[in-house]
């Protein structure tokens, strides 16, 4: 069985060969790694020509090339059209994997044959987030063949949708399903997961780690971030919530959860945009309204930021450590959680 392993390259000199060299340490045979140069302003796509020139192992890469950058939704696109293998995994340029994470994973894929997802555990390396995605603490089965168990199941749910990477998807599911990646928007993954979730039949659960998880800044805030944040996370989230009649009750309390989060964001003293907390306040309230979910503890929470020294502190990192966020929305959580 052969596996295509995607990396987006944007950027990011400081961690590509820790990376590169991860795939090239994989110690299953049948891989194909795709690079897509998202025209990477610094040495990243240089120093992966030396490794990839260097290398004489069995992993075949392929290096592409996008004409203009067009962000990271676009190259997993690329990188999932180039695919040859009979599944995908997206690995982020800054993060790496162990060296067995593919046989692991590509061993669930054999064991059940046709599983439309294979969902590795996860290592975080920030000390702040012990055991933040680990799979382990949460009594997940090994194997679900059965899409209202799995979006019903809280935990099931919970470390399926977490994260784009570290994740064997099946590529003729994955693209009959029509679903890519959004294109011009952060939070991407969130609706990709989102669009994904009611389409997958079977999934299996990996509980040993195979994926190395960085949380940091770098260019993540160059470019004015929070206010491309917060348009990014409201249009996700109007998509999410207009089309979320056919959620189970988990799933709507899961993004409720999630618009919760940033609607506290939107109302932090931190907040110099009067608009994003209107825009907030509008679509939380439309959610609450159509799907019965009550404002009562969003407003005592907002209630506790302004009068209760430290309280916002403790909702922020609860919030970091069960939301489903990427790297960026975890750097702007901590500017606002240190502001508080």
């Amino acid at each position: 069985m052969k596996v295509s392993i995607v990396i987006p390259v944007y950027n990011v000199e400081a961690y590509i060969g820790e990376c590169v060299a991860s795939v090239m340490a994989q110690t299953y045979h049948g891989i194909e790694c795709i690079l897509v140069d998202d025209c990477s302003p610094d040495n990243s796509m240089k120093i992966a020509r030396e490794m990839i020139a260097a290398y004489a192992g069995p992993v075949e890469f392929r290096l592409l090339r996008h004409e203009r950058n067009r962000g990271l939704s676009a190259a997993r696109n690329t990188g999932t059209d180039a695919a040859t293998g009979g599944y995908v995994y997206y690995l982020d340029s800054d993060d790496y994997i162990t060296p067995d994470c593919i046989e692991k994973l590509a061993a669930l894929a054999l064991r059940y044959p046709g599983v439309d997802m294979v969902r590795g555990n996860t290592a975080v390396t920030d000390p702040d987030y012990p055991g933040w995605m680990d799979l382990n603490r949460g009594g997940i089965p090994e194997y679900i063949e059965e899409n209202r168990q799995i979006r019903s199941s809280a935990r099931v749910f919970h470390y399926l949708v977490w994260q784009v990477c570290n994740c064997l998807c099946r590529v003729d599911w994955l693209r009959q399903s029509g679903v890519t990646f959004a294109e011009g928007l952060w939070f991407e993954d969130v609706l990709w997961l989102r669009q994904l979730t009611p389409l997958i039949r079977s999934v299996a659960f990996c509980k040993d780690h195979t994926y190395i998880y960085r949380i940091q800044g770098g260019s993540f805030m160059a470019g004015s971030p929070k206010k491309r944040l917060m348009q990014s996370a409201g249009k996700v989230l109007r998509i999410i919530v207009d089309a979320a009649a056919g959620m189970t009750p988990w799933e709507k309390k899961h993004y409720f959860d999630l618009l919760a989060s940033y609607y506290l964001v939107a109302k932090s003293k931190d907040n110099d945009e009067p608009q994003w907390s209107e825009f907030y306040d509008k679509l939380i309230a439309d959610f609450a309204a159509r799907y019965s979910f009550s404002l009562f503890r969003a407003r005592i929470d907002l209630r506790a930021l302004r009068l209760l020294p430290g309280f916002s502190k403790r909702i922020l990192h609860r919030m970091l450590k069960y939301a489903v966020m990427g790297k960026k929305a975890h750097v702007l959580y901590r500017q606002t959680a240190a502001g508080l």
